[in-house]
């Protein structure tokens, strides 16, 4: 497995792996061995350039990842019992949930915003649009992909999915190993209850995106405001995705 490099992050040493790069290593690499390999060779690409303090928490996360894979593959067997197999809608799922919280331990150190107001609204067909601000001005780009990654970690710790603007379910084809809407009787996507989403979006609970965000970050202070959502044009066509990575807003 080998990193890709990307001028744009340069230590004293050369040119580190991009970010983009990094996850993608994270998704072929499925075995301990893989794993351990990646987080490696990351490592010691970290120390050749002299970036340990920059990127510390990002290698932190790699860390977390081969852990992760390692403890998957100790939990996937049960030899004792006979049962070599793999569960593998269990392991696959878990990477999956896995995977975005390693993203959401990264983004969290990007923010520099200590006070942020989170506006959303929810349609009753469970469509949610969202943004993000501080002192009354939009995040920065990188900020706001950052909150992206963590209000998506979120909904993957709470078995739900962001696909076209429209909140679901999820579950793991077994055919394909995407991560796709949930589908009931009729063959139907199955979408959040929008009421129970808006209660949860709402919560100052353990349970909700405020103290999720916060357990990411305690130093970031976040307001959320709902509102009404605006007039509906169109309806979003969910499609699988592969990465963990969510593609629209």
């Amino acid at each position: 497995m080998s990193l890709p490099l990307a001028t744009r992050e340069q230590g004293k040493g050369g040119a580190m792996p991009s970010k983009e790069s990094l996850f993608l290593c994270m998704q072929v690499a499925t075995t301990p061995e893989a794993a351990q390999y990646f987080y490696t060779q990351f490592e010691a690409r970290v120390k050749e350039a002299r970036m340990q303090a920059k990127v510390g928490p990002l290698l932190g996360a790699v860390a977390q990842f081969s852990e992760s894979v390692q403890a998957q593959s100790d939990t996937s067997a049960r030899p004792w019992t006979g049962d070599t197999r793999i569960e593998a809608q269990t392991i696959e799922t878990f990477k999956f949930e896995n995977l975005q919280q390693n993203l959401a331990s990264n983004a969290a150190g990007e923010i520099a915003a200590k006070d942020i107001t989170f506006d959303y609204a929810i349609s009753d067909q469970s469509q949610l649009i969202r943004g993000y601000s501080a002192d009354g001005n939009p995040l920065d780009k990188e900020e706001e992909s950052a909150m992206d990654i963590l209000f998506n970690a979120w909904l993957a710790a709470n078995k739900m999915i962001s696909l076209g603007g429209v909140i679901y379910q999820y579950q793991l084809d077994e055919k394909t190993k995407e991560i796709k809407p949930r589908k009931d009787a009729q063959g139907e996507p199955i979408r959040v209850d929008p009421q129970e989403l808006r209660t949860m979006m709402a919560s100052d609970e353990a349970d909700g995106f405020k103290q999720y965000m916060q357990g990411k970050n305690a130093a970031i202070q976040m307001t959320s405001q709902a509102h009404q959502y605006p007039e509906q044009h169109h309806e979003a066509t969910p499609e699988p995705v592969s990465s963990g990575m969510d593609g629209g807003r």
